[in-house]
C-alpha cells in the first residue's frame, strides 16, 4: 500500500521539484553577482582617454607605487597580489613605475628591514596568509583570468602606456633619486649596518623560532585560513561553477572598451 502511495505521489513532486529548481537557481546566481561586484572608479589617462581602475583604498591595497615594497616585505600580507588577478594587474602595474623602484632600494639599504621582516615571518598571521591559497575560488579566477583575451590587453596597455615611459625617462632626475645618491655616499648609513650587528633587536626573531609553542601557534593560524577559504559564508560557495559569461553577470566582461583591470 505505501509503494502505491509513494509512486502515485512521485510524479507530482517532480513537477514541483521540475518548477522550483529554475526559480532557486535564479535567486543563487544573483546572490552571485551582489557578491562578486567589483569598486572600481574612472581614470582619466594622460593622453585624454577614461579607464576603469580597481578603487585600491576600498580593496585596502596600497595606492600609490611606493607603498608597495612595504606591503611585499611584509609576510602577513605580501600574497595579495597572487590572490586575484586584478590585484595582480595593480600590483604589476605598480612595480613596473621608477617610484617604486627607488622605494625598494631605500628599503634595500635601511637595516631595520630585515629583523622586521624575518620576526614576521613567525607570526601565526603569516601561516593564515598563505593558508588562504587552499581556496580554489583562487584559482578559479585565474583560470577565467588566463582565457580572457581582456585581461592580457589590460596587462599590455599598462606595460605600454605613454605615461609610465615618460615617466622613466625623467626619473634619473628626480628628486627620489637623487636623494638615493646621496644615501649611497653617506658614511652614516654604513654606520647603521655596523651598528645593527651588535643591537640585540637583530637576533630577537631567533627568540621567536626557539618557541616551543611556534608550531601550535602556526597550526591554528593555518587552520584560521584554511576555514576562512572553504567558508560558504561568501561568494566561494559557488567556487564550483565557471565564471559567467554575460557581461551583465561576469564583472571581467563589465566595460570591456575601457578594460584596465
Amino acid at each position: 500500500m505505501n509503494r502505491k502511495r509513494i509512486l502515485h505521489a512521485l510524479p507530482g513532486a517532480l513537477l514541483a521539484w521540475g518548477m522550483l529548481a529554475p526559480a532557486a537557481q535564479a535567486a543563487g546566481q544573483e546572490r552571485t553577482v551582489r557578491q562578486t561586484k567589483v569598486a572600481v572608479k574612472a581614470v582619466q589617462r594622460a593622453d585624454g582617454s577614461v579607464v576603469d581602475r580597481l578603487d585600491m583604498a576600498a580593496r585596502k591595497l596600497p595606492v600609490r607605487p611606493e607603498e608597495w615594497p612595504q606591503r611585499m616585505a611584509d609576510p602577513t600580507r605580501n600574497g595579495t597580489a597572487c590572490k586575484d588577478p586584478k590585484a595582480f594587474a595593480e600590483w604589476l602595474d605598480a612595480t613596473t613605475e621608477p617610484r617604486f623602484m627607488t622605494a625598494l632600494a631605500t628599503m634595500a639599504m635601511d637595516p631595520n628591514t630585515y629583523p622586521k621582516a624575518l620576526g614576521q615571518l613567525f607570526d601565526p598571521a603569516t601561516a593564515h596568509n598563505w593558508s588562504e591559497f587552499t581556496d580554489p575560488v583562487l584559482y578559479l579566477k585565474w583560470m577565467g583570468a588566463g582565457m580572457d583575451p581582456q585581461f592580457y590587453q589590460a596587462l599590455f596597455n599598462r606595460l605600454t602606456d605613454s605615461g609610465k615611459l615618460g615617466r622613466w625617462a625623467a626619473s634619473p632626475a628626480s628628486p627620489e633619486v637623487q636623494a638615493l645618491i646621496r644615501a649611497m655616499a653617506d658614511p652614516g648609513v654604513y654606520g647603521k649596518w655596523m651598528a645593527q650587528a651588535v643591537d640585540s633587536r637583530t637576533y630577537a626573531p631567533l627568540a621567536q623560532a626557539a618557541n616551543p609553542l611556534l608550531p601550535t601557534i602556526w597550526m591554528g593560524g593555518m587552520a584560521q585560513g584554511v576555514s576562512r577559504a572553504l567558508s560558504p559564508s561568501s561568494d566561494q560557495q559557488d567556487w564550483h561553477k565557471l565564471p559567467a559569461a554575460d557581461a551583465k553577470t561576469n564583472p571581467w566582461l563589465a566595460g570591456s572598451a575601457g578594460y584596465r583591470y
